[in-house]
Protein backbone atom coordinates (compact mmCIF):
# COMPACT_ATOMS: atom_id res chain seq x y z
CA UNK A 1 0.00 0.00 0.00
CA UNK A 2 1.19 3.12 -0.79
CA UNK A 3 0.33 6.43 0.11
CA UNK A 4 0.80 9.85 -2.49
CA UNK A 5 -0.71 12.93 -0.82
CA UNK A 6 -4.73 11.68 -0.22
CA UNK A 7 -4.05 8.98 -2.76
CA UNK A 8 -3.96 5.31 -1.71
CA UNK A 9 -2.82 3.19 -4.30
CA UNK A 10 -2.36 -0.82 -2.98
CA UNK A 11 -2.13 -3.88 -5.17
CA UNK A 12 -3.24 -7.23 -4.47
CA UNK A 13 -2.24 -10.10 -2.08
CA UNK A 14 -0.77 -13.04 -3.99
CA UNK A 15 -2.57 -16.72 -3.98
CA UNK A 16 -1.82 -19.65 -2.16
CA UNK A 17 0.52 -22.50 -3.65
CA UNK A 18 -0.90 -25.73 -3.89
CA UNK A 19 1.11 -29.39 -3.26
CA UNK A 20 -0.22 -31.80 -5.28
CA UNK A 21 0.47 -29.94 -8.66
CA UNK A 22 3.18 -28.07 -10.01
CA UNK A 23 1.43 -24.60 -10.36
CA UNK A 24 2.35 -22.00 -7.74
CA UNK A 25 -0.05 -19.92 -6.53
CA UNK A 26 -0.80 -16.74 -8.76
CA UNK A 27 1.01 -13.06 -8.09
CA UNK A 28 -0.86 -10.05 -7.38
CA UNK A 29 0.95 -6.93 -5.91
CA UNK A 30 2.88 -10.09 -4.00
CA UNK A 31 4.26 -13.01 -4.94
CA UNK A 32 2.33 -16.18 -5.21
CA UNK A 33 3.11 -18.88 -2.76
CA UNK A 34 5.27 -22.15 -4.36
CA UNK A 35 3.14 -25.15 -5.31
CA UNK A 36 4.59 -29.01 -5.28
CA UNK A 37 8.49 -28.98 -5.98
CA UNK A 38 7.77 -25.20 -7.47
CA UNK A 39 9.41 -22.23 -6.50
CA UNK A 40 7.77 -19.06 -4.80
CA UNK A 41 6.86 -15.95 -6.28
CA UNK A 42 8.60 -12.64 -5.92
CA UNK A 43 7.47 -9.21 -5.60
CA UNK A 44 6.48 -7.63 -8.24
CA UNK A 45 7.28 -4.13 -7.24
CA UNK A 46 4.86 -2.26 -9.11
CA UNK A 47 4.29 -0.22 -7.69
CA UNK A 48 7.23 0.76 -5.95
CA UNK A 49 7.77 -0.53 -2.51
CA UNK A 50 4.44 -2.60 -2.65
CA UNK A 51 4.39 -6.38 -1.69
CA UNK A 52 6.21 -9.38 -0.45
CA UNK A 53 7.21 -12.52 -1.79
CA UNK A 54 5.19 -15.40 -1.59
CA UNK A 55 5.88 -18.78 0.95
CA UNK A 56 8.03 -21.38 -0.18
CA UNK A 57 7.49 -25.15 -0.57
CA UNK A 58 8.82 -26.34 2.50
CA UNK A 59 7.32 -29.13 3.83
CA UNK A 60 5.83 -32.25 2.42
CA UNK A 61 2.01 -31.96 0.95
CA UNK A 62 2.16 -28.59 1.93
CA UNK A 63 1.81 -25.40 -0.50
CA UNK A 64 3.37 -22.09 0.75
CA UNK A 65 1.05 -19.05 1.59
CA UNK A 66 0.80 -15.81 -0.83
CA UNK A 67 2.41 -12.63 -0.21
CA UNK A 68 0.78 -10.22 1.24
CA UNK A 69 1.26 -6.34 1.42
CA UNK A 70 2.31 -5.94 4.49
CA UNK A 71 4.73 -9.50 4.79
CA UNK A 72 6.11 -12.50 2.95
CA UNK A 73 4.06 -15.67 3.28
CA UNK A 74 5.01 -18.25 4.69
CA UNK A 75 6.09 -22.12 4.14
CA UNK A 76 3.99 -24.79 4.93
CA UNK A 77 3.91 -27.05 8.22
CA UNK A 78 4.07 -31.37 8.53
CA UNK A 79 3.41 -34.03 6.36
CA UNK A 80 1.41 -36.00 4.53
CA UNK A 81 -2.06 -36.21 6.33
CA UNK A 82 -0.78 -33.70 8.60
CA UNK A 83 0.11 -31.17 6.52
CA UNK A 84 -0.53 -27.51 6.92
CA UNK A 85 -0.63 -25.15 4.26
CA UNK A 86 1.10 -21.90 4.37
CA UNK A 87 -0.23 -18.55 6.48
CA UNK A 88 -0.71 -15.86 3.64
CA UNK A 89 1.42 -12.87 4.10
CA UNK A 90 -0.13 -9.92 6.40
CA UNK A 91 -2.21 -7.32 4.54
CA UNK A 92 -1.82 -3.60 5.76
CA UNK A 93 -4.73 -1.76 7.57
CA UNK A 94 -6.15 1.95 6.45
CA UNK A 95 -8.71 4.43 7.61
CA UNK A 96 -9.71 6.04 5.17
CA UNK A 97 -13.23 4.83 4.49
CA UNK A 98 -13.55 5.91 8.74
CA UNK A 99 -12.81 2.41 9.69
CA UNK A 100 -10.02 0.72 10.09
CA UNK A 101 -9.76 -2.21 7.80
CA UNK A 102 -6.95 -4.37 6.16
CA UNK A 103 -6.56 -4.79 2.38
CA UNK A 104 -4.17 -6.88 0.31
CA UNK A 105 -3.53 -9.71 2.64
CA UNK A 106 -2.26 -13.02 1.06
CA UNK A 107 -4.10 -16.47 0.49
CA UNK A 108 -3.57 -19.36 2.34
CA UNK A 109 -1.66 -22.31 0.86
CA UNK A 110 -2.96 -25.67 0.52
CA UNK A 111 -2.40 -28.69 2.74
CA UNK A 112 -3.10 -32.61 2.45
CA UNK A 113 -4.60 -32.60 6.12
CA UNK A 114 -5.13 -28.64 7.12
CA UNK A 115 -5.46 -25.73 5.12
CA UNK A 116 -3.07 -22.23 5.32
CA UNK A 117 -4.53 -19.84 7.26
CA UNK A 118 -5.29 -16.28 4.89
CA UNK A 119 -4.78 -12.95 6.44
CA UNK A 120 -6.37 -9.40 5.78
CA UNK A 121 -8.91 -10.76 2.91
CA UNK A 122 -7.37 -13.34 1.29
CA UNK A 123 -9.33 -16.59 1.06
CA UNK A 124 -7.95 -20.16 3.05
CA UNK A 125 -6.42 -22.61 0.85
CA UNK A 126 -7.96 -26.00 0.31
CA UNK A 127 -7.72 -29.14 3.16
CA UNK A 128 -7.10 -32.22 1.53
CA UNK A 129 -7.46 -33.37 -1.91
CA UNK A 130 -11.01 -32.88 -2.88
CA UNK A 131 -12.27 -29.62 -1.10
CA UNK A 132 -12.08 -26.57 -2.28
CA UNK A 133 -9.99 -23.33 -2.03
CA UNK A 134 -11.48 -20.11 -1.22
CA UNK A 135 -12.08 -16.70 -2.85
CA UNK A 136 -10.38 -13.38 -1.31
CA UNK A 137 -12.55 -11.03 -0.22
CA UNK A 138 -13.86 -8.59 -2.42
CA UNK A 139 -13.27 -5.29 -1.84
CA UNK A 140 -10.03 -5.82 0.10
CA UNK A 141 -7.86 -7.14 -2.53
CA UNK A 142 -7.11 -9.76 -0.98
CA UNK A 143 -5.13 -13.17 -2.58
CA UNK A 144 -7.29 -16.39 -3.19
CA UNK A 145 -6.44 -19.69 -1.25
CA UNK A 146 -4.53 -22.42 -2.85
CA UNK A 147 -6.26 -25.81 -4.18
CA UNK A 148 -5.11 -29.10 -5.25
CA UNK A 149 -7.36 -31.23 -7.50
CA UNK A 150 -9.55 -27.75 -8.07
CA UNK A 151 -8.32 -24.37 -9.43
CA UNK A 152 -7.08 -21.75 -6.46
CA UNK A 153 -9.43 -19.70 -5.03
CA UNK A 154 -9.74 -16.43 -7.24
CA UNK A 155 -8.72 -13.22 -5.71
CA UNK A 156 -11.10 -10.67 -4.26
CA UNK A 157 -11.60 -7.67 -6.24
CA UNK A 158 -9.84 -4.30 -5.33
CA UNK A 159 -11.85 -1.10 -4.04
CA UNK A 160 -11.51 2.80 -4.72
CA UNK A 161 -12.29 5.08 -2.15
CA UNK A 162 -12.27 8.69 -2.79
CA UNK A 163 -12.24 10.90 0.12
CA UNK A 164 -12.92 14.58 -0.01
CA UNK A 165 -14.36 17.42 2.69
CA UNK A 166 -16.76 19.56 1.88
CA UNK A 167 -16.44 23.18 2.77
Amino acid sequence: MSYNGTVITASGGGGGGAYGGLYNGNPGGSGGGAGYTGSYGVANGNPISQGNDGGPYSAFYSGGGGGGAGGAGLGGTGSLDTAVGGIGGSGLSSSITGSSLSYAGGGGGCGQGYSGTATAGGGAGSAGRFSPSYPGIDGTGGGGGGGRDYAGGKGGAGVVVIRYSMP
